[in-house]
């Protein structure tokens, strides 16, 4: 094949035609973008670059030939609009001196990660297959399989703008499916919208553009911020820095892809939506059926606690018909059931004489349902670490709206009744506290509460010890991951095998750190101690003996409050502190990080590390 015949737009034979027979490209012609890579630019001595298929604020994809494999390929830039400059025909780009040369290589690096991490994916049906990704002409570039068809922003105009219920329903069924594969793997997309969506000729869906995407908790930079907005469909943590974002920030633009798909109309910008909500029902911009309507509703709930707690709760929602309220709906049923619950319990505390804690042998005049907690002010002390405390600053002004004869302020020193245990010294009894909670909702042993009773603190969360492994290095040094480690011995005796790089012995709370450090190739090894899994606990709380009976009784239902699933869901799950005590908000964080699925039969047997 003779390559100065090939047409550099559909890359056919169209031999010595300066005009393409097949598709009408002129032989010469330059991009429109004089700065972008001219068609019959050669890379890495084998792709052949042809046209644009699409620019956005961080990279160029051109439709390019594979001279070794002898099929069309798309290839993805790394361009981003103010760093970098090029001058008209020539490859290499330029790069601007200062903050912006060290925002550029910042960049340079996550590009090179969104590769790594999207060619885990390869083989996945409803993901872009990633071939190749190399650094060249001081910026760097992803192979990708060519798509034949069109995004679903496009595909969506030439059906009138909206589609019918069952073929939107189709549509975010296999997204739904590419969405929960990256999930399992720690990452997060936030840019799902019809832009990124590709519908092929043969109907096939198809998840794009990785370029946006989190794979470490801790990208909250300003760079990383802006790179992820989408207007009508970021949910309102993109816009704010101080709101971490999660599997729920995906499950908001799911909901609001498929309002566009069946309305045919963007949704309202999210923070629009925060004074005053005035996105309209699906049903009364299109012909949607009423449950239809909740599933999508409750996907874009503003509050992010409101929305699904995963996409399989999303697919399952949406599919059976059952079990789903419109997100304010859902709000006054919660506080209705939680007022019904503390009614009931007094009731039948009058009524039986008896009330379960957590034993039901303890006396039942020593729980929190029992006693007549006096109105007044909780004074709080918060945790040192600024992140904490505005989440902390949340959760209680969620407890005064429910609890609205209580007033929290929040204070220092002496004066405060509730506070992080390393802040009071004199700790008052928390028997009352222990006794009126539940144990087959937590993950405490009885030993676990021998010794909160003992040191006068309850935690919130825990952490436990794993081993985690670089499966390259493993792979390298011709050694295999093991299923368990059972001592630091076998951990050092590994090391001596694999290297003191390729295996870490940490715990399961940085998880997100090592997905950063070895994306796509590490795994985690259960680690035992003495047959038992260590893990240490966290968050804890404690009251001050230094104050009145009533307030201490008052700081002990706040901190049960700190206990409940909308709490525990709130610190824990959306803004990734760690793991609940929780049991069924546990279970939520399992689906988020499967790695750990395998430990979860130990928590039980658990001891206390400090």
């Amino acid at each position: 094949m003779n390559l100065n015949d090939i047409c550099l737009n559909c890359f056919q034979v169209k031999g010595e035609y300066g005009v393409c027979p097949y598709c009408g490209f002129v032989e010469g012609s330059k991009p429109k973008e004089l700065y972008l890579l001219y068609p019959g630019t050669i890379l890495r001595e084998r792709y052949i670059v042809g046209t644009i298929l699409g620019i956005g604020g961080f990279g160029v994809t051109y439709k390019a030939f594979d001279t070794t494999l002898s099929i069309i390929v798309a290839i993805k830039e790394f361009y981003p609009c103010g760093l970098v400059n090029r001058i008209p025909g020539e490859q290499n780009v330029m790069l601007f001196s200062g903050e912006k040369k060290n925002s550029f290589s910042f960049q340079l690096e996550r590009f090179m990660n969104e590769a790594k991490n999207m060619a885990k994916f390869n083989g996945d049906k409803n993901i872009v297959n990633v071939f190749d990704f190399f650094k060249e002409n001081n910026t760097a570039y992803i192979v990708m399989e060519y798509l034949e068809g069109e995004t679903l922003k496009v595909y969506m105009a030439e059906c009138g703008c909206l589609l019918s219920s069952e073929e939107a329903c189709s549509i975010i069924s296999d997204l739904l499916d590419a969405v929960k594969t990256i999930h399992l793997k720690g990452i997060i997309h936030r840019d799902i919208s019809p832009d990124n969506i590709f519908i092929l000729k043969d109907k096939r869906v198809k998840l794009l553009d990785f370029g946006a995407a989190r794979f470490s908790a801790d990208e909250d930079t300003e760079v990383t911020q802006s790179a992820v907005i989408k207007m009508g469909y970021a949910p309102i943590e993109q816009y704010r820095s101080n709101m971490k974002q999660g599997v729920w920030t995906d499950i908001y633009a799911l909901g609001a892809t498929l309002y566009k798909m069946v309305t045919g109309v963007t949704p309202e910008e999210s923070v629009d939506r925060v004074e005053k909500d005035c996105l309209k029902r699906p049903g009364r911009l299109a012909l949607v059926d009423s449950h239809t309507e909740k599933v999508i509703m409750k996907a874009m709930a503003i509050k992010p606690e409101m929305r699904f707690k995963s996409v399989d709760q999303f697919k399952q929602a949406l599919f059976s018909k059952t079990g789903v309220d419109f997100p304010e709906v859902e709000l006054r049923k919660r506080k209705r059931q939680r007022n019904f619950i503390v009614i009931a319990s007094v009731l039948v505390f009058l009524i039986m004489g008896s009330y379960v804690g957590y034993q039901s042998t303890r006396p039942v005049e020593n729980t929190l349902a029992a006693i007549e907690i006096q109105e007044g002010t909780i004074y709080v002390a918060l945790p040192n670490v600024t992140d904490q405390a505005e989440i902390y600053t949340r959760l209680i002004n969620q407890f005064c709206e429910e609890y609205p004869q209580y007033k929290v302020e929040i204070t220092e020193g002496e004066k405060a009744v509730l506070a992080p245990v390393e802040q009071i010294e004199n700790r008052a009894d928390l028997a009352i506290l222990l006794n009126s909670i539940d144990s087959e909702k937590f993950v405490f042993s009885s030993e676990n509460i021998d010794a909160f009773t003992k040191e006068r603190y309850l935690p919130l969360g825990f952490d436990f010890q794993v081993v985690y492994a670089d499966l390259i290095g493993f792979e390298d040094a011709g050694q295999e991951i093991p299923n368990r480690i059972d001592s630091k011995t076998e951990v050092e005796e590994i090391i001596q095998l694999v290297g003191e790089n390729n295996i870490i012995l940490s715990w399961g709370s940085e998880l997100r750190n090592i997905q950063s450090k070895w994306p796509g190739y590490y795994g985690v090894i259960a680690y035992y101690n003495e047959n038992r899994l260590p893990i240490t606990y966290t968050q804890k709380w404690a009251i001050s003996a230094d104050v009145s009976e009533e307030q201490q009784m008052a700081g002990m239902l706040l901190l049960h409050f700190f206990m409940s699933e909308y709490s525990q869901n709130t610190f824990f799950i959306q803004n990734d502190n760690g793991m609940p005590v929780n049991k069924n908000t546990f279970a939520e964080y399992l689906e988020i990080n499967p790695d750990f699925e395998n430990l979860e039969k130990d928590i039980k047997k658990t001891i206390v590390v400090e």
